[in-house]
């Protein structure tokens, strides 16, 4: 499939709106409502096999015995939405620890507002989900990332860079903890790996990113700052840093973004999950609420909105 969205909107939540049904065309059992309601359901297209452009083979009742390759272009690194390397870096993560196959690559980078970007996606058919169970971030092994430009001097993610670094020293990290490479773990009172690459990116336009991955004994974070006309190089450094550091002080396991994102396929596994949040946020208590209108499943929350928490799921 090939989708240009022709602005600078998120190639990210296209994709994402595209993964479910393309990892479930095999035939993992749903619990929709309808099926409880009505004794003849309306069926999904791919199991009357319907669904066309597939790059894999199509077996019997339509469904899919390969993968499926989706090409999108348009905004790769934009606001309100995770970055491509958010995606390939810590969503793609967690959809395999519960199972599911996804391999992401980028062609070209898209800000705001021209885009232009290109990504490429491998989407493999899944058997079933398999549940998610992390209460325990565990010590904070390394943090690495990339700080990048489109058409612009360099020297402005070397800053970014520069800043994310003094920001996490001015909030109790050393020098040590963060200079010296690859050496776990990371937690304060050891030494770490702090290893953020610098990138001159294609893009049809301008702009420049930063992202920070945090890996752990039990889990992986990222975390996003976007540049802007008028907005200081430092203080898209400084942004991301500080997310960082709200994640890192609350010892949950999972960042909010991936809390909210994880949730549909959890939903769908039969066993029970559980994990920790750094922040119940609102789009995670909007995503269950929504997720519920579909099929049937149980969850229940511990904490409040804007805080750390729990998360069970069936």
């Amino acid at each position: 499939f090939f989708f240009d969205i022709g602005t600078a909107g998120s190639t990210s939540l296209v994709l994402q709106t595209i993964i479910p049904a393309l990892v479930f065309s095999r035939g993992v059992e749903i619990p929709f409502k309808d099926s409880m309601e009505n004794e003849n359901p309306p069926q999904s297209p791919f199991a009357k096999g319907e669904l066309r452009g597939i790059t894999g083979k199509v077996g019997d009742g339509g469904l899919l015995k390969q993968k499926s390759t989706i090409t999108l272009k348009g905004g790769t690194h934009v606001h309100f939405s995770p970055c491509f390397h958010y995606l390939a870096g810590v969503f793609a993560n967690f959809l395999k620890k519960i199972g599911i196959e996804i391999r992401l690559t980028i062609e070209s980078y898209g800000f705001y507002p021209k885009g232009g970007g290109k990504v490429r996606a491998e989407i493999f058919p899944a058997k079933h989900v398999k549940p998610l169970n992390v209460m325990e971030r565990g010590n904070i092994l390394r943090l690495s990332g990339y700080s990048g430009v489109g058409n612009l001097p360099l020297s402005i993610a070397e800053r970014q860079k520069n800043a994310l670094l003094k920001s996490l020293m001015t909030h109790g990290f050393t020098e040590e903890q963060l200079v010296i490479p690859l050496c776990p773990p990371l937690a304060k009172g050891g030494k770490g790996g702090f290893d953020i690459e610098l990138l001159n990116v294609s893009t049809p336009g301008q702009g420049t990113f930063i992202f920070l991955q945090s890996e752990s004994e039990n889990s992986i974070a990222g975390f996003t700052s976007l540049g802007e006309r008028g907005k200081r190089a430092e203080a898209v450094g400084e942004n991301a840093a500080m997310e960082f550091l709200q994640y890192y002080s609350t010892d949950a396991a999972l960042d909010p973004h991936i809390s909210d994102q994880i949730v549909l396929y959890l939903s769908i596994c039969r066993e029970k999950s559980s994990f920790t949040t750094s922040c119940i946020t609102q789009h995670l208590m909007t995503n269950l609420w929504v997720i519920g209108l579909f099929h049937e499943f149980r969850y229940s929350i511990e904490g409040e909105i804007g805080k750390p928490g729990i998360v069970r799921i069936n």
